[in-house]
């Protein structure tokens, strides 16, 4: 059902897409009070590295701050900075339904605040890795040839 998305996001970076590894997350689910679904707090998706992401939503759209802000290479320290930045940052969002391309210098967080109801959230991932940390969601179709690695707790937002 999201073939449009795919279809259009391999447009956009045709090359990108050769000898990669490419990961679709969908779902659609009801968002209500504080749960989003998406993970929490100013965060750069591919920190510190050259994968690219897209991401699309139907409704409660995803915010970003824009700026050359000089962050730290330090996941644990980027996210503090991130965090302080965004107290005097203008928020920005998109149109629902809108495919936005994402890099490793995109600072984004999932919306704080948004009406209860049905959201479609879809994120697809192009990247030279292989996503193999523990908690990472399973395709069962494909089998268990990927041996997943413990996640870093630094990884997660220092608040959440």
């Amino acid at each position: 059902q999201f073939i449009h998305i795919i279809l259009a996001a391999r447009t956009v970076d045709r090359d990108a897409w050769e000898d990669s590894y490419v990961y679709i997350t969908a779902k659609t689910l009801w968002v209500d009070g504080d749960y989003i679904g998406n993970r929490p707090g100013w965060h750069i998706d591919g920190f510190g590295t050259d994968d690219i992401n897209y991401i699309w939503s139907d409704r409660a759209p995803t915010e970003f701050i824009y700026g050359d802000f000089g962050i730290s290479d330090d996941c644990e320290q980027s996210m503090k900075d991130m965090e302080t930045l965004a107290l005097d940052a203008e928020l920005i969002t998109y149109p629902d339904k809108h495919l936005l391309r994402l890099d490793n210098t995109m600072i984004h967080r999932s919306p704080v605040k948004f009406e209860s109801g049905m959201r479609t959230f879809v994120k697809i991932s192009v990247s030279k890795n292989i996503y193999n940390l523990e908690g990472n969601s399973v395709n069962h179709v494909l089998g268990d040839f990927i041996k997943y690695q413990p996640r870093n707790v630094e990884r997660n937002h220092p608040t959440a």
